[in-house]
């Protein structure tokens, strides 16, 4: 049965609810505007601190479940549920969507019962992005992977000899990823060159975007570059 993992319990496996209706909206982007006087319209400052990038609020995931039970069952059912989950933080997995999961605190809704059975709702704000189930140093498996939306990395311990050119795709989200390096060396990104000491390594000006990323390493051993996609 189609339905929601709340952490490491299924809305149906584990509690038996049947998911009615599922919203799952897009974040609404930050915006900021002013009037100048003199001139027509407005001028837009939504990115004007942010390097050009538009930021988003949280969103509202709204879950809508029924149990065909008896009364008596659902109370404990109920009451299972929202000792679980209720004001909590979680990870949220939805079966139609396995590549990603949403990070959010869930709350309850008041409860509707009848004769033929009860409902609820669950709602989760939601941080923005949904996240890559594997990170891009993880095996991708094929339960979970999307072949028309996913994305297979392969960046772990790459052999860099004497210099190898490394090309990173990535999601909406800008992310700053962990480069780990067997031995010291160089690592130029649009046109800069950095040192890696050996270890991990996280250069706030590496900031991987969406799109192709490309970055040379300059020196001999093997490099992991680590970090999680993040999609709308």
């Amino acid at each position: 049965m189609i339905g929601v993992k709340f952490d490491s319990k299924h809305s149906y496996d584990d509690f038996g609810l049947i998911l009615s209706s599922k919203s799952v909206p897009l974040p609404k982007p930050k915006t900021e505007s002013v009037t100048v006087p003199g001139s027509d319209g407005e001028l837009d400052l939504s990115t004007a601190l942010t390097d050009g990038e538009v930021k988003f609020n949280n969103r509202t995931l709204t879950f809508k479940f029924s149990l065909l039970t008896k009364s008596r069952t659902w109370e404990g059912i109920k009451s299972a549920i929202s000792n679980y989950l209720h004001g909590k933080k979680m990870k949220i997995i939805l079966d139609a969507d396995k590549a990603f999961y949403y990070v959010g605190r869930c709350t309850v809704d008041p409860f509707s019962e009848s004769k033929k059975g009860a409902t609820m709702t669950i709602k989760v704000d939601a941080e923005p992005y949904k996240y890559d189930i594997q990170d891009s140093t993880e095996d991708w498996v094929w339960d979970s992977f999307n072949f028309e939306t996913g994305i297979i990395y392969n960046l772990k311990e790459i052999s860099v000899t004497p210099s190898t050119e490394i090309t990173i795709p990535s999601r909406r989200m800008k992310v700053v990823p962990v480069i780990t390096v067997s031995s010291a060396m160089d690592v130029v990104f649009n046109g800069v060159t950095y040192g890696l000491s050996e270890g991990d390594n996280r250069v706030l000006n590496i900031i991987l975007s969406e799109g192709e990323n490309k970055l040379t390493f300059n020196g001999t051993g093997t490099v992991t570059i680590k970090f999680r996609g993040g999609s709308l």
